[in-house]
């Protein structure tokens, strides 16, 4: 049975429990349980051994949501983990809970908006991202390069030509996606800019319009399912990849 020994180095008293409003206010409902448990086991002890099991009762949910939980903590850097405790009956996983009083007053005195990226951290304004060890890296670089390449991509895809000169790597996921042959696709794309050229059509996305008609013609394939491989690593089973 795997046991974590959690130790709170965030400041609070011994006999209550405050959480930061940026946890509050960016993390699901099982992040905030989660966090909520381990900063009052080790706020009332200094430290202690709580296992998944134990977690896993006192959340309502089961052992792998509160590893994946675990591991959204960590990313997240609301806690961290520091080296590993052999003990009798195996090895002991330790978290630290980080201190993360001075930036969430920081960011609330400031007065800036705050969001929740698709990674999880927590973004000021119009693109500073802030972690739990309280450093922020400018991140508007890569949202506009990001945009600028959408912007071209939706621009390529606007034109007639894109059918009349279909790119290699588009017409490779069409044959995944719809289970195809490469001259299918090809042929499609001629047939559909035909089309277009002796009815006076146009279109916004000639990407979207190749795509409609292979799914109406081929119909969408279902990815086939992949059995799941786990391994046993540090006391837990962890998916490792696929059979």
């Amino acid at each position: 049975m795997e046991k974590f020994k959690i130790k709170d180095e965030s400041g609070d008293k011994k006999y209550f429990t405050q959480i930061p409003n940026m946890v509050v206010n960016h993390s699901t409902a099982y992040e905030q349980s989660l966090y909520l448990i381990m900063k009052r086991m080790a706020g009332e002890h200094g430290s202690c051994f709580a296992s998944l099991n134990f977690l896993s009762k006192k959340m309502g949910i089961h052992k792998t949501t509160v590893s994946k939980t675990i591991k959204k903590l960590l990313k997240r850097k609301w806690i961290s983990e520091i080296e590993h405790k052999k003990v009798k009956g195996g090895i002991v996983r330790q978290f630290v809970i980080v201190d993360l009083w001075r930036l969430n007053i920081d960011l609330y005195e400031s007065g800036a908006e705050m969001t929740t990226n698709e990674s999880g951290a927590v973004v000021i304004g119009s693109g500073a991202v802030v972690d739990g060890s309280g450093a922020q890296s400018d991140t508007k670089k890569n949202y506009k390069e990001e945009e600028k390449k959408n912007t071209e991509q939706s621009s390529e895809h606007s034109s007639l030509s894109f059918l009349r000169k279909i790119p290699k790597e588009i017409v490779d996921e069409m044959v995944l996606k719809f289970k195809v042959e490469p001259e299918q696709v090809k042929l499609k794309a001629e047939a559909l800019a035909d089309y277009c050229d002796s009815k006076g059509r146009k279109y916004k996305d000639y990407m979207a319009f190749l795509r409609n008609a292979l799914r109406k013609d081929f119909g969408e394939r279902p990815t086939p399912k992949r059995k799941q491989k786990y391994e046993i690593i540090d006391g837990m089973a962890q998916m490792v990849g696929y059979e």
